[in-house]
């Protein structure tokens, strides 16, 4: 089944770049994914179908390495 027959109507759909990893290190993996994807035409097909809006780039505080204490996760601040 193609993408124009799973999609009906007329859906809207906003796109929005979350360039973060859970390494807290910037510019590396999977905070490269949100770029490659637009750069593969993600809204540009995706337009043919839905009514987009694209949000942009999420703005984080610059990642660190350092777990936070209670809950262990790496670059806590920048996550919230």
């Amino acid at each position: 089944m193609t993408l124009a027959r799973k999609i009906q109507g007329n859906p809207k759909l906003s796109i929005i770049d979350v360039p973060t990893n859970s390494s807290g290190k910037s510019g590396r993996g999977v905070a490269k994914a949100p770029n490659a994807i637009r750069s593969a035409g993600l809204i540009q097909v995706l337009s043919h179908h839905c009514q987009i809006h694209d949000e942009g780039v999420v703005a984080f505080t610059l990642p660190v390495t350092d777990r936070d204490p209670d809950s262990g996760i790496i670059a806590y601040d920048a996550l919230l």
